[in-house]
């Protein structure tokens, strides 16, 4: 149970960085160009932040099932052990 909590801990914790990594590059023009007082950009960004959290996890689909077949992976690792067994 105590591995479970410290992983969700440590879930949330990068969840959260990486978060206020996305809002920090997403919103760091509109703060630099004055276009948008911080304050403001802390509003919009936390607004759409979680509204994105909402959203869906088509990002997570495609990273999973449309960027590399696993078989592919595997073959390819296979190979290499063979190569590195026969010299």
């Amino acid at each position: 149970m105590n591995l479970l909590v410290a992983s969700g801990v440590v879930a949330f914790a990068m969840a959260w960085a990486i978060g206020a990594q996305d809002v920090s590059n997403a919103l760091g023009t509109s703060v630099g160009s004055k276009a948008l007082t911080v304050r403001q950009a802390i509003v919009v960004g936390a607004v759409f932040e979680f509204l994105g959290s909402l959203m869906g996890g088509a990002v997570a689909t495609t990273i999973s099932q449309g960027v590399i077949s696993p078989f592919v992976l595997q073959v390819r690792l296979t190979d290499r052990r063979k190569a590195v067994l026969n010299g």
